[in-house]
């Protein structure tokens, strides 16, 4: 392709047409390593392929649900240690008062 360009195949079987190579009529038989697939080896692929992603998007769904699980048991003892340090904290402020109450009495 260098030096006569692109066209050159085209215009020299043009040219010559008894010099091109007759059609190949043999059919593509697939392989691994030498050995021919089965017939049925696409539907066995697909259907393979169609179970792992069904697990896969299985797996990602209870890992969200177990994110939501997890961040609400967050929530909950977040709100329990809000509630205790306003126990103490009510509780610390009553028992001021009660001793403010009890030095203005002396």
């Amino acid at each position: 392709g260098a030096c006569f360009g692109t066209t050159f195949a085209n215009l020299f079987f043009l040219v010559f047409p008894e010099l091109k190579p007759p059609r190949n009529t043999d059919k593509y038989v697939p392989r691994v390593f030498g050995y021919k697939l089965h017939k049925t080896w696409y539907d066995r692929s697909m259907k393979a392929s169609k179970e792992e992603q069904e697990r896969y998007q299985r797996q990602q769904k209870e890992l969200q649900q177990r994110k939501i699980m997890m961040q609400r048991q967050q929530q909950q003892l977040q709100h329990q240690q809000k509630q205790k340090q306003l126990q103490s904290n009510s509780q610390s402020i009553s028992n001021q008062n009660n001793k403010n109450n009890n030095n203005a009495n002396k």
